[in-house]
């Protein structure tokens, strides 16, 4: 298995038993995805699972990023978050910017696993914002992560 360098954490954590919220959780880690891509384009993803205690998303920002970086990433989240945008399996993704996810694609078809990607769809004209390679599972929508805070980041070099 392809091991991702670790550059950036983000958990999401909510009160209550988070074994019970995978979904949420991982649709936490997407819409996280999609904000950073958002505000910094440049970023290169790597992968972003729920765990036990919320989720994390693995980032190789082009700058360093500080603690002013990560409240306009949650204002970003929580924008999106706004706009009720649809998690929806979706045919396809152009991987060819994001050298981690090519790498894990390869990887998974060499196993003869079948790829699956996951977009986040506006919902007032159908096109996706955001595109990850993900076998789910997801809430419907990213409008039911109302409640969730950036605690923490570290970087590993």
């Amino acid at each position: 298995m392809v091991r991702w360098p670790l550059i950036m954490d983000f958990f999401y954590i909510e009160r209550g038993n988070m074994k019970a919220n995978q979904k949420l959780n991982h649709t936490g880690a997407h819409l996280l995805a999609a904000a950073v891509m958002k505000l910094y384009p440049d970023t290169i993803l790597g992968i972003g699972p729920s765990i036990d205690e919320g989720f994390y998303y693995d980032f190789k920002f082009a700058n360093p990023i500080n603690d002013q970086d990560i409240k306009k990433i949650e204002k970003q989240m929580k924008k999106l978050v706004s706009g009720g945008y649809k998690m929806e399996l979706v045919k396809t993704s152009d991987d060819s910017k994001q050298p981690y996810k090519l790498e894990l694609s390869k990887e998974l078809k060499a196993k003869g696993e079948t790829l699956t990607y996951y977009g986040m769809i506006n919902p007032s004209n159908g096109e996706s914002i955001f595109t990850d390679l993900c076998a789910g599972p997801h809430v419907d929508s990213v409008a039911k992560l109302k409640n969730f805070k950036l605690l923490h980041f570290s970087a590993a070099y």
